[in-house]
């Protein structure tokens, strides 16, 4: 009896600190929130796998875990849910701050972290042999690390395709940029970009470019970001080293459907060069990922390459379908 005693206070703060939902019918979930988003609340019950709830269906929610929460009117910050409050209704609470608010008013939520970090790396590759010996490797990485205002974003793609022994691809590009976020959506960059492409007689190409930017979406299942920059590149190639001002895109796109284990991408770059060769070029990257099990996935990609004025012996376009796997780091 007198253990009892000692463990039943233990017994219920393990009970109390599971989140509840408590629905108009009478009915509750127990278990944890995984995220609110798209007006439905997405828990993982303890005794089955997780599943969403719509608003609709929602009386009060209840958890002691600090989340963070965006409303639709822009407000952002670690709360945690109180079942205080009307029906319809949620209780933010944060400090010594509390908050009624109507359900529908949240926009998104997701478990409070200092900071939130995302990688990707990929590896293509095809190989064949017979009438015609060829060989692809292609291996790609990108990560976005961010904490509090500050995003830090970094992209690599390596190149190598040989056909009959001799290489006719062989590109190197490795990106890295710093975003300062303010005013909700719109940040500051400053993007570094170094690249190689011997096979298009590019020895080296360094640019530095400053920019200003747009999160369309930020979110945990979407995020959907164009910036527009100007700065300086430096080229050195067959036909001698040229610097000078140019202009600089990128639109970068991810969609992730949970549900069906499938993320889209998009991601685009065009710059324009003002002085040397004066050229413009797009580079285009586009597919599908699969996930097959946790943190592991198969892809499906298009890349497409575009150069306004190539050099010589080189054409204007590149395209190149892959169908390979990845991880996330």
């Amino acid at each position: 009896m007198q253990l009892l005693r000692l463990l039943f206070p233990l017994l219920l703060s393990f009970s109390a600190s599971a989140d509840v939902i408590y629905l108009k019918n009478g009915d509750r979930i127990t278990g944890e929130i995984i995220r609110v988003m798209n007006e439905e609340i997405t828990i993982d019950p303890e005794y089955g796998g997780e599943y969403e709830v719509k608003f609709e269906h929602i009386l009060r929610v209840e958890s002691d875990r600090t989340m963070d929460v965006e409303l639709y009117d822009g407000t952002r910050g670690a709360f945690q849910f109180d079942q205080d409050g009307e029906p319809g209704q949620v209780t933010l609470v944060s400090g010594a701050m509390t908050t009624n608010i109507e359900l529908s008013e949240v926009k998104q939520a997701v478990e409070f972290e200092d900071f939130n970090w995302a990688s990707k790396l990929d590896l293509s590759s095809s190989f064949s042999k017979g009438n015609t010996d060829s060989q692809l490797i292609n291996v790609q990485g990108n990560s976005r690390f961010l904490r509090g205002n500050l995003r830090y974003v970094s992209d690599l793609s390596i190149v190598r395709e040989k056909q009959g022994g001799d290489y006719v691809k062989e590109r190197d590009k490795f990106r890295v940029a710093y975003n300062y976020i303010w005013r909700s959506s719109w940040y500051g960059a400053l993007d570094a970009t170094v690249e190689r492409d011997p096979i298009s007689q590019l020895d080296l190409r360094t640019a530095l470019n400053p920019a200003v930017g747009y999160d369309i979406w930020d979110e945990p299942n979407k995020y959907f970001s164009v910036q527009l920059g100007a700065g300086y590149a430096s080229e050195k190639s067959d036909f001698g080293d040229s610097s000078g001002g140019n202009i600089d895109f990128r639109l970068s796109l991810t969609y992730d459907i949970s549900r069906l284990d499938l993320e889209f991408f998009h991601d685009q770059h065009i710059y324009h060069n003002l002085k040397g060769r004066k050229n413009t070029v797009f580079n285009t990257r586009a597919g599908v990922r699969y996930e097959i099990m946790d943190d592991i996935y198969i892809n499906i990609q298009a890349d497409y390459d575009y150069d306004f004025d190539p050099p010589v012996d080189t054409d204007e376009e590149d395209f190149t379908l892959l169908i390979g796997a990845g991880m996330k780091l």
